[in-house]
């Protein structure tokens, strides 16, 4: 079985708890998924079958959240799962915070929480966080593309923000920061993922769902890889080129595409993988059939 998956990840769940229940559910090993999501987060979770897993890192990187934070305390973990470090009964006004949001958006450095997968010195930052202690991290460069006050709910200190941000943003952390800047402090009560590797949260389906159609034996709601890959160019090739292909023989072709450029390679209406362009010709990069 190869093909992708939106799967719409329940609270509770880490990224790895939904592929070891889907191995479960589909009866097959070679199960990846795009992008990691805390346990607390919900939404899209972008789930790879068989030989589309050679796709996990070809995807589009760009994500999208909604993102409830809460103001009035903060956490060790950045979320309201963590023990409270520090508390402020301050709550900035809708301006104040429409504003400071501003000033986060296009490129910006953020230092990774220590409740992460980040490694430092062979080790993950969330078991040195266990142990109760903290080490220096470096900032990383991340993109904020849109960021957007949806609600603003007064009477309970919490704002609703909508953020398209690239991949490794932590969003935990972009709400500190914000709260930071308005001279308080806040914690992420709840988060969505609503886009992630070419999938909205429309095109997701529950591991409930997935398990009755599976039981009523019916096929998966299968997308091809290719959907996903969109952001390069495609190229037809002959039956002939088609079997160059399968075999990793050089294709010579007419057309112009600059070297390095990589093409998404179809015959007949078949998505075959993706080639590399080198000096008119083509080599094969990754094969999906």
């Amino acid at each position: 079985m190869n093909g992708v998956l939106a799967i719409d990840k329940p609270e509770n769940y880490t990224s790895f708890d939904v592929v070891a229940r889907l191995r479960g559910i589909l009866k097959m090993r070679k199960i990846g998924h795009g992008g990691t999501l805390d346990p607390m987060a919900t939404g899209v979770l972008p789930v790879f079958l068989g030989k589309s897993t050679r796709a996990v890192d070809l995807t589009d990187e760009r994500k999208r959240y909604l993102a409830e934070v809460l103001f009035g305390i903060k956490t060790d973990t950045g979320d309201v799962s963590g023990d409270i470090l520090k508390r402020s009964d301050i709550f900035p006004e809708r301006e104040i915070i429409e504003n400071t949001i501003f000033e986060f958006k296009g490129k910006i450095r953020q230092i990774p929480p220590m409740y992460s997968a980040v490694k430092i010195d062979g080790r993950r930052l969330y078991e040195i966080a266990r142990e109760g202690k903290t080490v220096a991290r470096k900032a990383r460069g991340i993109e904020i593309f849109e960021i957007e006050l949806i609600e603003y709910r007064k009477d309970e200190r919490i704002i609703l923000l909508d953020i398209s941000c690239s991949k490794g943003t932590y969003v935990r952390t972009l709400a500190e920061d914000i709260a930071e800047r308005t001279g308080t402090v806040a914690t992420l009560s709840k988060l969505k993922r609503t886009y992630s590797g070419g999938f909205n949260i429309e095109d997701c389906i529950s591991l409930d769902e997935l398990e009755e159609i599976i039981k009523r034996d019916e096929k998966p709601p299968l997308l091809c890889v290719d959907r996903l890959l969109l952001k390069y160019n495609e190229i037809h090739l002959s039956a002939e080129d088609k079997t160059r292909f399968f075999f990793g023989a050089r294709i010579v072709t007419e057309q112009s595409f600059p070297d390095g450029d990589i093409l998404r390679a179809y015959c007949d209406g078949e998505f075959l993988g993706l080639v590399k362009v080198k000096s008119r010709s083509l080599l094969k990069f990754k094969q999906f059939v």
